[in-house]
């Protein structure tokens, strides 16, 4: 997969876990030992973009993070490691890099048999994505995490997606890729599509939820 270069002349990419070794003092990691900048503990992800100065210094960035888990889920992305999201160093001002580094969603090992499989066989559209740990490194599958409202950000982000989404332009731009066989575009849309509408339910179910526990009061 290809990626437009995002990077112009004079600035610099820092990727997540660069910045989360910069911390001073050093970043205590959940094993009790000075984090090296990898592992993908959710808490710790969430500490350094409240408490590190590059990111305090940037606005929405909470907002940003919780865009991207939700589009790794819709995409099925397994592989949003802290290698392959971050900031870019323009002049003497930090900004959020645009997401990047998509290539292993959509199951994109899977050839025309296993996609008639999947499809003739309606097995689950609910990827299991995990990107993140919890407790004990458990890993945490996005759906579920997106389902029980612990977190605000990822409620909003949610909400905002579901607000925004264009299967119809998302469609359109499967189709017009020519290298793509008629199963695989037809995978694609079917598992898009049934994504898509288990988010917008997932939110529409938090928001009434949200609504419940403020007409207690």
């Amino acid at each position: 997969m290809l990626c437009k270069d995002f990077i112009d002349k004079g600035q610099e990419l820092f990727e997540f876990s660069k910045i989360k070794v910069s911390f001073e003092p050093v970043l205590i990691n959940s094993d009790g030992e000075e984090t090296d900048g990898q592992g993908s503990d959710l808490a710790e992800t969430l500490l350094v973009l409240d408490q590190h100065p590059v990111f305090k210094t940037l606005q929405n960035v909470h907002d940003r993070f919780w865009d991207m888990f939700i589009v790794d889920a819709f995409i099925g992305n397994p592989d949003r490691s802290n290698e392959n999201w971050g900031v870019v160093l323009a002049g003497d001002k930090f900004v959020m890099a645009p997401v990047y580094d998509n290539g292993k969603c959509l199951n994109d090992k899977w050839d025309g048999d296993k996609m008639k499989q999947f499809l003739s066989g309606k097995l689950l559209f609910e990827a299991e994505v995990c990107c993140h740990t919890g407790k004990n490194g458990k890993k945490i599958n996005s759906f579920h995490l997106m389902a029980n409202g612990k977190y605000t950000g990822c409620t909003n982000a949610l909400a905002r997606f579901a607000s925004r989404i264009n299967l119809g332009q998302i469609f359109k731009m499967i189709e017009e890729i020519p290298v793509l066989t008629d199963i695989q575009i037809k995978y694609y849309e079917e598992i898009l599509k049934a994504r898509a509408d288990h988010l917008i339910t997932l939110a529409g179910n938090l928001q009434n939820n949200r609504t419940k526990e403020l007409n207690i009061f």
